[in-house]
């Protein structure tokens, strides 16, 4: 999720664990996250920012998309949407449900 303010400053995270931990300290992401069963993309997206940043958002709109076939173990299709939003709060904090992923 491309999360820009007005001053065009986009939103980043680091994760504690997970694939984007392993590549160090010095790697940062946008928020990212899976979508629940009947759950919309845009739902989705601003619950995720929500649950790893503490920041409420607003989505505008999907930017941009991949699809990558025969991924993972299951060898499903995988698609993964860019979004974007504008935040609705300044004030990062991590939810509870993300600090017990972090220990």
């Amino acid at each position: 999720m491309a999360v820009v303010d007005d001053q065009d400053r986009i939103l980043v995270v680091q994760e504690r664990s997970g694939p984007a931990a392993a590549r160090g300290k010095d790697f940062w992401k946008v928020p990212t996250g899976l979508v629940n069963h009947n759950e919309s993309i845009a739902d989705a997206a601003e619950r995720e920012v929500m649950e790893e940043t503490g920041i409420r958002v607003q989505f505008e709109g999907v930017v941009a998309f991949r699809e990558q076939n025969n991924s993972g173990v299951e060898r499903k299709t995988d698609l993964f949407f860019m979004c974007k939003a504008r935040p609705l709060s300044s004030d990062i904090s991590m939810q509870e449900s993300e600090l017990a992923n972090c220990k």
